[in-house]
């Protein structure tokens, strides 16, 4: 079942997103601690240091997209050629999030269920700015990057975790990488001995110049080129800092939520993208993989998902330059004015503020039009918006899938985002496509807490990844289970 929201204050549209959203375990076990003792293992820090300018101009070289373009009305275009991008053009370091092991280890001893943990580094933290493409044109986006230090004189080989938050809003002041929701995954993930790389993604930089496109929501491509681009440049940095570890070629990738959206997106582009990677693991946790069938219950009846939509293709629609159609899906009338009040929201601001207007059903926020097509399974007059669903859910999309990757796919059973009887569906159609994936759904738990419950269940999944182990129960839809940390 899906829980109930009697209703939303229409400047509660982005918390409640957000707050509905996945925040990492270790924000939860250190936000309630000091920062401890910094590793001090490394020389020198690199605060607001400019990296040497490497823009060649870029010209055309024959490379021509692997992908389709021309889809949901858009024009061709081609890509960049990768090799020229994920160039790092700026680091800051986060010395307060560089911690040593003696540190981390007393913030996480009264943390009951974290003695499976293992805390093996001290750990080294930083944020850089780094090229990518949106749509073949050349811009820039941030990310978080997390390195484990090793004992002086000591050399490691480490895979490393691309990381894929879950949502924090829509705009540049919302990236996780200006707050501890970046920089703690990273923590979490170098002291285990693994390089980290976080990207804030696309429309969400955390730091230097400001963005300069949208921030693409659950938009496939966009997402994925930022992101492997994002690994790249965190790779290069071993090397650049003349860092004591060594790159195995191992790739884990990592998320919750609209990171769990990522995580697939990511897997799905990286053969045509960044195939010299060996992605080894995909722990997508909670993820919206379906989004058409998800709007079609999301107006059905009302819930955090009915607003979480509009959000979905207010951004969608921008990518596609098909923001036009909106007011013919979303309600604009006088007084409230919806559309333009929650694309407001979603530019300006990350926190909630105060409205008379309340949205209480699913006819509060959409036209009349729309939901009558979409919950009878119509899409007629909405071809263009079903494209931008179809394209950007996983099992839908027309990219084919060329890799192999093994997949953890973990649900909560009172999920009220993310609709848990449509990704039992989506897993089902996933596997028949040809998707290595083990199944587990949280009891009891809600949106947050399926992630959160099942962190030990993440990290023995994982471990069995990274020592070869054969994966046992693939493609077998599970009931509900009660996950190690349900509180």
């Amino acid at each position: 079942m899906i829980n109930q929201v009697k209703s939303v204050n229409l400047h509660q549209f982005r918390e409640v997103i957000v707050k509905s959203d996945f925040i990492f375990l270790l924000a939860i076990i250190l936000v309630a601690g000091c920062l401890g003792e910094r590793s001090e293992n490394f020389e020198g820090e690199l605060t607001d240091i400019k990296a040497p300018d490497s823009s060649d101009t870029i010209t055309d070289t024959g490379y021509r997209t692997p992908i389709e373009t021309a889809i949901c009305g858009l024009s061709k275009y081609e890509w960049i050629e990768p090799d020229k991008l994920g160039i790092v053009t700026r680091i800051e370091e986060l010395p307060e999030y560089s911690l040593s092991k003696e540190a981390i280890k007393s913030l996480l001893k009264d943390y009951a269920g974290a003695d499976f943990i293992e805390i093996k580094y001290d750990v080294r933290v930083l944020r850089f700015r780094y090229k990518t493409q949106n749509k073949g044109v050349e811009t820039e986006a941030t990310s978080t990057f997390g390195v484990p230090v090793p004992p002086e004189g000591e050399e490691i080989k480490s895979p490393a975790v691309l990381w894929l938050h879950g949502t924090t809003g829509f705009m540049d002041n919302c990236a996780p990488g200006r707050t501890e929701e970046g920089a703690y995954p990273m923590v979490l993930m170098a002291t285990q001995g693994m390089i980290a790389v976080g990207p804030d993604y696309i429309g969400l930089s955390s730091f230097g110049e400001p963005s300069t496109v949208k921030h693409p929501y659950l938009g496939i491509e966009a997402t994925a080129i930022a992101s492997l681009d994002a690994l790249k440049g965190g790779i290069s940095l071993i090397k650049r800092l003349k860092l004591p570890v060594t790159f195995d070629n191992r790739v884990i990738l990592w998320g919750g939520s609209q990171g769990g959206h990522a995580v697939f997106a990511s897997e799905l582009m990286a053969p045509y993208y960044a195939p010299q990677y060996n992605f080894i693991a995909a722990i997508a946790l909670i993820p919206p993989t379906n989004l058409i069938d998800a709007a079609r219950e999301a107006l059905l009846r009302f819930g955090n998902d009915t607003v979480t939509l509009a959000a979905v293709m207010i951004e969608l629609s921008r990518w596609y330059e098909i923001f036009n159609r909106m007011s013919y899906v979303i309600r604009n009338d006088e007084p409230s004015k919806p559309l333009d009040t929650l694309t407001n929201l979603m530019d300006t601001r990350c926190g909630t503020g105060d409205s008379q207007y309340k949205i209480d059903s699913p006819d509060d926020l959409y036209t009349e039009e729309f939901i009558e097509n979409v919950t009878n399974n119509n899409w007629k007059d909405f071809e263009d918006i079903k494209c931008i669903l179809r394209e950007n859910s996983p099992d839908f999309t027309y990219i084919k899938r060329k890799s192999d990757t093994p997949f953890l796919f973990v649900l909560s059973e009172n999920d009220e985002l993310v609709n848990t009887p449509v990704e039992r569906q989506s897993f089902t159609r996933l596997c028949n496509m040809g998707y290595k994936m083990k199944y587990l759904e949280c009891a009891g738990a809600s949106h947050t807490q399926g992630a959160a419950w099942s962190v030990k269940e993440q990290f023995e999944w994982l471990k069995d990844r990274l020592n070869n182990v054969g994966m046992t129960g693939v493609c077998q839809i599970n009931e509900p289970v009660r996950c190690s940390g349900t509180k």
